[in-house]
């Protein structure tokens, strides 16, 4: 596990976040059986706008989804809470789902605090201060993909509207940790091959 970039307060990309043998248990199912969940579409319309959404596991959590991983999703989520570079030890995982984003799928600029439109994206507005205390506090997107060519897009991009801005590219077996309200968004997804594959975590 190491820290590769961060800013703190915000934002933390941790590469070779799970250790050898429980990413590959991981990853080696959910592509071995990504074809045999019940899959849906988010609820939350507003981030889609002009893209096709990603397909989901739903806002649940994977113990009742892939039962038979139950120890493996509760230590991977040991480790999130027991991360060695953000503090978020008393913080409950409310909610883990997997992703999968094929071709020309991507999520337009959106924060997960408060309501997940793009009316409500702006810090600085009085309607986002407004309905800030709905949503999440820090969200955690663990990469899945082994094998993942930079032509075939979905890096996560993530700004402030102020003095913070970038992108983070997709490698498997990374954990992206942002704190709410950092406006961020999921770049369309170009392979012809491969879904993009994650696993997102919401934090109370």
């Amino acid at each position: 596990m190491k820290l590769e970039y961060s800013i703190p307060g915000h934002l933390y990309w941790i590469k070779d976040f799970l250790p050898d043998d429980l990413y590959t248990r991981i990853h080696d199912t959910i592509i071995k059986e990504r074809k045999n969940y019940k899959l849906s579409w988010p609820a939350y319309a507003g981030i889609y706008t002009d893209l096709i959404p990603p397909k989901t596991t739903g806002f649940t959590n994977l113990e009742s989804v892939i039962p038979s991983l139950r120890d493996t999703w509760i230590e991977m989520k040991r480790l999130v809470n027991n991360n060695p570079y953000y503090d978020i030890k008393d913080k409950f995982i409310s909610s883990t789902t997997i992703y999968i984003m094929e071709k020309n799928a991507g999520i337009t600029w959106h924060t997960d605090g408060p309501d997940k439109t793009r009316g409500d994206d702006d810090p600085t507005t009085a309607k986002w201060k407004q309905t800030a205390k709905r949503g999440w506090d820090y969200a955690a997107t663990l990469y899945l993909n082994k094998r993942w060519d930079k032509r075939w897009g979905g890096e996560l991009m993530y700004t402030n509207h102020k003095d913070i801005r970038g992108y983070i590219p997709f490698v498997g077996n990374s954990l992206v940790l942002i704190k709410t309200p950092l406006l961020h968004k999921v770049n369309t997804v170009l392979s012809p091959v491969l879904p993009r594959l994650s696993i997102q975590m919401f934090i109370r």
